[in-house]
This record gives C-alpha cells, sequence and structure tokens, in this order.
C-alpha cells in the first residue's frame, strides 16, 4: 500500500483542498480532511512524468488532480501501474553531471558532423537534381544582385582576363560532362581575391 499527502484541484475550481492519497494495487482513494474520500480504479488514473523538483500530478477520471512534492510514492505509484520506468532512468540521467557532459558533447558531435558532412551532402544533391533551366535563372540572378551590391567592375586588363580564361578552359574541358561553364571577372573590395561559383556554371 502507498500512502501520500497531497492537493486536490477538483477541476471546477481553482481553490486547493488538502488530500490523503491511498493506493492499492487496484485502486486509489483520495480523502479530504472532513473525512469524505471517493476511490478510483489505479488503471484510470494517469501520472505525469517527473521533471527536477516539480510537483506530480495524479491525474483522477471525473477531472480532478492530485498535486504532490512525495516522488517517491508517485514513482512507486506509477510502478505499481506497471509504468514509469523510463521516467525513473531519464530523471537519474539528468541528475548525473556525467551523463549530462556526454549527452552534450554528443550533441556536439552531431551537430558538428552534420554541418561538414550532412550540409555538403544535401546540397550536392538538391545541386544536381536542379533542372539547367531552373539552375541557369538562379545564377544568373544571383549574379544580378552581387552586381547591385557586392561586386563592382573588374579593373583586370583584357590581356590578363584572356590569359586566366584559357587556363579555366583547360581546367574544365575535360570535366564538363555536357555543361556549359564559363568565367566572369569582377571587383569585389569587401572579399578581396576570391571566386565562387553560382548554379548557372557561371565562376565570378
Amino acid at each position: 500500500m502507498i500512502r501520500t499527502t497531497g492537493r486536490l484541484y477538483d477541476g471546477k475550481t481553482a481553490q486547493a483542498h488538502a488530500v490523503t492519497v491511498t493506493a492499492t494495487s487496484s485502486q486509489v482513494t483520495v480523502a479530504d480532511q472532513d473525512g469524505q474520500a471517493r476511490s478510483y480504479p489505479l488503471s484510470e488514473t494517469r501520472i505525469s512524468a517527473r521533471v527536477g523538483n516539480i510537483p506530480r500530478g495524479l491525474y483522477l477520471p471525473d477531472g480532478g488532480k492530485c498535486e504532490s512534492n512525495d516522488h517517491d510514492a508517485m514513482d512507486a505509484l506509477a510502478v505499481m501501474q506497471g509504468k514509469g520506468g523510463l521516467e525513473r532512468l531519464v530523471h537519474r540521467l539528468e541528475r548525473s553531471l556525467p551523463y549530462a557532459l556526454a549527452a552534450a558533447f554528443g550533441v556536439a558531435l552531431i551537430i558538428a558532423g552534420f554541418i561538414f558532412y550532412g550540409l555538403p551532402t544535401l546540397a550536392k544533391q538538391a545541386a544536381f537534381a536542379l533542372p539547367p533551366a531552373v539552375a541557369s535563372h538562379l545564377g544568373q540572378g544571383t549574379l544580378e544582385a552581387l552586381d547591385k551590391t557586392v561586386f563592382n567592375a573588374t579593373m583586370l586588363p583584357h590581356s590578363r582576363q584572356q590569359h586566366l580564361e584559357e587556363q579555366f578552359r583547360m581546367l574544365v574541358d575535360g570535366t564538363a560532362q555536357g555543361k556549359e561553364y564559363r568565367l566572369v571577372f569582377r571587383a569585389s573590395p569587401r572579399s578581396g581575391a576570391n571566386v565562387c561559383a553560382l548554379p548557372s556554371g557561371s565562376w565570378a
């Protein structure tokens, strides 16, 4: 038998009543200070999960709720219902600093793995899944936006541009696989010497 105290909210008013809760393997009895008691089948009650030291709730089938700070009694009541094993394990892990640090480290590893491996893989799949017409439109729109906000007209001499275009063509000719790549020149005081690839196959 389990016996504990708590506060009863009847679900009709906000007023709490001090009660005594007694539970057996088949039923739960809630008795107030005047001696009035109500019994409920244990299987029809529900116990809230244990979260830190927050009061636990015993939800009754008639809409009432008993709140109690007696976590051990509530855990025992959950066990009597055939539940609560996982909740107790989670609570113990939450209270353990080594487990908490290990969990935080694991989450950090997952996030780092997604950033360094997951995002590039997703980006590559998305890039190859784009129809050529859509990629061309996106690339052109992106270049126009950059020209208005970041890029200026290039200051490279024409001869230098031609030389770089020849080197670029030698680089991509064997890997184009039916795609058209082109090299465009822009100046950007913000980024300095740099290169970016656009979805349309343009390199700026």
